[in-house]
């Protein structure tokens, strides 16, 4: 499995390889080096950028399964406007959801944040900041901003997050010390339905199509006005196909 571990390892060996050529036998031309330190920045953006690759910490983000079971998760919220209307959806369906919190959007949302709970969703940590550069943070400056997340959750569902979901999805090394040092089970997805780019059904559902597997995590965001029509669009679709949407923690602990 390639990883940040594996990767060190392969390219350090390698780099001494070169180094030992370059001091020993001949010098190496400056595109040999550049190439090297080319492909290797290449492979860490990968890792970042695509949390299913597990190359930084291992998320969840499918459940292996033959079963027609899926699960709906949520990013970015609590959103005053748009957060009633998703949950109002969701008890029509008879659907429990996961909804990954930002930490400073539940001030003045705390009832907001209460419903979430009392209505039998899974509330994780999205992180209090969600700032553009968040990952650039040192482990302890992530790990003090996660936590600042958590108390607010506590104290007002009285149960700490036990998932976590990477801002914008993208992990690095020290975010993988901070959650290791917090013990969450990182949450990501299969399926974008980048319903923050498009929530025309008609554009977005030939694209859940394309990715719908047994055991599937679906990406939403409640804070984007045209999501309310695009999750019933999705969650008529899954009904077609024969999908069952069961909560989150129910898809990752059976």
């Amino acid at each position: 499995m390639l990883t940040y571990r594996n990767t060190n390892i392969v390219f350090g060996l390698i780099g001494i390889g070169l180094l030992v050529i370059h001091l020993r036998f001949s010098h190496l031309h400056w595109y040999v080096p550049a190439l090297f330190l080319l492909d290797y920045s290449l492979l860490l953006f990968y890792g970042s950028y695509h949390i299913e690759s597990g190359f930084f910490l291992k998320a969840f983000c499918r459940k292996d399964t033959t079963s027609k079971v899926v699960s709906i998760t949520f990013d970015d919220g609590p959103s005053e406007t748009i957060t009633p209307e998703v949950l109002d959806v969701l008890k029509g369906y008879g659907i429990k959801a996961g909804f990954f919190c930002i930490g400073k959007n539940i001030p003045g949302s705390e009832a907001l944040l209460k419903r979430i709970h009392d209505e039998g969703h899974v509330i994780g940590n999205h992180s209090y900041s969600h700032d553009f550069w968040f990952d650039l943070n040192s482990a302890r400056m992530m790990e003090s901003d996660l936590l600042k997340t958590d108390t607010l959750i506590t104290s007002i569902t009285g149960k700490k997050p036990v998932y976590f979901r990477p801002p914008y999805g993208v992990t690095t090394p020290n975010l993988r010390k901070a959650v290791d040092r917090l013990n969450y089970t990182i949450v990501g997805w299969n399926i974008r339905t980048y319903d923050t780019v498009s929530d025309e059904p008609e554009h977005v559902i030939p694209r859940i199509e394309k990715q719908l597997l047994p055991g599937s995590i679906l990406l939403f965001h409640d804070r984007m006005p045209g999501t309310v029509q695009l999750l019933r669009a999705t969650l008529n679709y899954l009904k077609e196909k024969g999908y069952q949407v069961v909560p989150l923690d129910e898809l990752i602990t059976s």
